[in-house]
């Protein structure tokens, strides 16, 4: 027990002979840790929690094209699969595009969102 104690006020002694590589050891810790901590959250809520539905084996994805540029439905086909007894439930989601706007002569490039 007493060399222990002798361990720890030796293990303080040195921290305190050298204070700015013990801040930099502790703040190199605390983001290390801080990003493992985000980084395992993510995943955690991403890909090992299950989805938040009744019944996620049924979820489908319905698009016009195997790439991705090509998952664009029109709002015919969309509201015609709405209105279908085939889906239970229908859920439509369109990125943010970008739009050149110019006033003048000043042009300038802004996101879009659909509302």
């Amino acid at each position: 027990m007493n060399g222990s104690l002798q361990d720890m006020r030796l293990a303080f002694r040195s921290l305190r002979a050298t204070p700015v590589l013990s801040i930099a050891a502790a703040l190199s810790l605390a983001l290390g840790i801080g990003a493992n901590t985000t980084i395992f959250s993510l995943i955690d809520s991403l890909l090992l929690r299950p989805l938040p539905v009744r019944s996620p084996e049924q979820l489908v994805s319905v698009s016009t094209g195997p790439q991705q540029s090509q998952r664009v439905l029109s709002f015919v086909t969309w509201d015609t699969m709405r209105r279908t007894d085939t889906f239970e439930n229908a859920l439509a989601y369109a990125p943010p595009s970008r739009l050149r706007v110019t006033i003048g002569r000043e042009a300038e490039m802004l996101r879009a969102r659909p509302s």
